[in-house]
């Protein structure tokens, strides 16, 4: 792709986001708050919130538990040296 080729697409690219007033801001930005439209956007992103949320709450608690896990093992492990060597003693 030659530079001529990729300004042209540029300048494309910031006239078509310039032309379209409508584009430049949200619902909630620039229309009545009241509206259905604004109070369904305003749902969505608190469902999408809650998912991301959720997501990571589970992904966290699932290292959580490997850590919580992983440190018993070695105390069950350290546990079960330590009465061998008394053993052989």
């Amino acid at each position: 792709m030659n530079c001529s080729s990729l300004l042209s697409r540029l300048v494309l690219a910031i006239v078509c986001c310039l032309a379209a007033p409508s584009a430049q801001a949200c619902s909630i930005c620039v229309g009545d708050p009241n509206s259905p439209l604004t109070k369904g956007a305003v749902w969505g992103v608190t469902v999408l919130l809650g998912v991301v949320l959720s997501v990571l709450g589970g992904i966290a608690a699932f290292f959580i538990y490997t850590a919580r896990r992983s440190s018993a093992i070695d105390q069950q492990k350290n546990l079960n040296s330590t009465v061998i060597l008394t053993k052989k003693v």
